[in-house]
């Protein structure tokens, strides 16, 4: 069985497999379907009512199951429509970190290869789902689909189900405040550097993680000492300072994030991430962290030289600690 290597909190681990030869599910096993990108709210109804499924099926004298999601690497689209592919929100090992948080015992994170892309829909159904599977119940969102050119839809899904003895339960658009949670929606937030939208629809902060790497030395320089990140995921937030918090091991430090070319200084178009730990002396080059957007300050803006940004560093360094001490 290949595990993932994603720090995932002790009583939240699931069983991982990237293969369907080694992912047979135990009798009365419930799974989950989707990209997930993200885990937000919405992908959490979803996990939510395939845990109750599970307990049904279970209460009903069945074997008791385990909760699966079915999930796949890369994303379909990065094959089918590379051009038109999303950029990512959570890398895959944040997915399953994520997926075990929300309560599913074991991630099928299949490889999306042409092979799988030219399964049908009721292929789909009858050999993935039952015959590699064998699934008792199945959950999906709303707008699920699955098959060769996404023929197959929610509807022949409950009609092969009820053929089957599958039962399929379609989870509705999950809003909030009137606004539909979705992956899309969170990717414009993130992008627009509105952090704590994206923030208020996952569920969570917003998360970059990577590994510590030698910049610069420019913070050091005007007094503000900073971790430069190699973020791993796809997506970033919109160039400006944020209030933040940085996870080193397991300790949240609260921090100001600075995403831009440095203008100041010239850099040229190198966007970098810089992250200034707030009361942390350290050495954590070579370390990896991960930083938490709470709420955007400011837009990146040209100053007119050191003095000056000192003295906007050093404002924004007071709102970070007032806005994280009102969370």
């Amino acid at each position: 069985m290949t595990e993932l290597s994603a720090d995932i909190p002790a009583g939240m681990t699931p069983r991982v497999s990237r293969r369907l030869e080694e992912a047979r599910l135990p009798l009365g096993s419930v799974v989950a379907i989707g990209s997930f990108d993200g885990v937000h709210l919405g992908h959490q109804a979803v996990i939510g009512e395939a845990i109750a499924l599970t307990q049904r099926i279970g209460r009903g004298g069945g074997s008791p199951g385990v909760v699966a999601a079915l999930t796949f690497a890369p994303h379909p689209a990065k094959l089918l429509a590379p051009d038109l592919a999303p950029s990512l929100i959570a890398t895959a090992d944040q997915r399953t970190t994520w997926l075990g948080e929300a309560g599913v015992d074991h991630v099928v994170l299949l490889p999306f290869d042409a092979d799988l892309a030219e399964i049908s829909a009721r292929g789909f159904i009858s050999d993935i789902l039952i015959g590699h599977l064998g699934v008792a119940g199945v959950v999906v969102g709303f707008d699920f689909t699955y098959g060769k050119g996404g023929t197959g839809n929610t509807q022949l899904l409950l009609e092969e189900g009820a053929r089957r003895d599958l039962q399929v339960r379609v989870v509705e658009p999950f809003h909030l405040d009137g606004l539909l949670v979705s992956s899309t929606k969170i990717r414009e937030f993130i992008l627009s550097g509105r952090v704590y939208g994206a923030m208020t629809l996952l569920g969570r902060p917003f998360e970059l993680s990577g590994e510590v790497i030698r910049g610069k030395a420019r913070g050091r320089s005007l007094g503000f000492p900073t971790a430069n990140l190699a973020a791993d995921q796809e997506i970033r937030p919109a160039n400006g300072v944020y209030a933040a918090r940085a996870r080193v091991g397991g300790e949240l430090i609260d921090a100001a994030v600075s995403i831009g070319i440095v203008p100041t200084f010239d850099n040229g178009n190198d966007v970098t991430v810089e992250a200034y730990l707030l009361d942390f002396d350290g050495d954590l080059y070579g370390e990896t962290i991960s930083l938490e957007f709470i709420k955007r300050l400011r837009p990146e803006r040209r100053f007119d030289g050191p003095e000056a940004l000192i003295a906007q560093i050093t404002e924004d360094v007071k709102q970070v600690r007032d806005i994280l001490l009102t969370l």
